[in-house]
């Protein structure tokens, strides 16, 4: 019987075990209430869709992208697991290392949808500050997107910006 290999692995596992992804689409999921996603191609070199929406409009947008896909292009998920963060001593409390809320409910619940549909994916550390904090403008110049952003598709951006 063949071993059973997890298929959740952090970035870091990932890369020592793969190298860099060679995907043609990458998507990043920014976890929440209001969930963000953003698709890159690095075939193009451009974002491809950016959305924010609740999770399941998010789950149907990423199943009907892996079905047009199909033997076309890999695709590989980030998830942003903000379990992975790391806060300075002072600012460590329970609440904040598990996230706001629901957030490590949320991001599992991610992990284990896209295991249960065998979608290639990355448990990733969260996004870079800028594109967290940064607003529409100073994505717009950063990127090239001129369509409409929230800071939740932002933040999913930066999970696949350059990949």
């Amino acid at each position: 019987m063949p071993t059973q290999v997890p298929m959740t692995l952090s970035a870091e596992e990932f890369q020592k075990k793969f190298g860099t992804p060679k995907a043609a689409i990458h998507v990043g999921i920014d976890p929440g209430v209001n969930t963000g996603y953003a698709v890159w191609s690095s075939r193009n070199r451009a974002f491809v869709e950016l959305y924010t929406g609740k999770a399941i409009e998010v789950e149907h947008k990423l199943l009907d992208l892996v079905v047009k896909m199909a033997g076309k292009a890999p695709i590989t998920v980030y998830v942003e697991d903000v379990r992975k963060m790391r806060l300075p001593k002072h600012l460590q409390n329970p609440g904040r290392t598990k996230g706001a809320g629901s957030i490590g409910r949320d991001v599992q619940r991610w992990l284990d949808f896209l295991e249960f549909h065998g979608i290639q994916h990355v448990a990733s550390k969260i996004s870079p500050k800028e594109f967290r904090t940064g607003d529409a403008a100073w994505f717009k110049a950063k990127t090239g997107w001129d369509g409409r952003t929230s800071e939740h598709a932002r933040s999913a951006a930066g999970l696949v910006w350059g990949k």
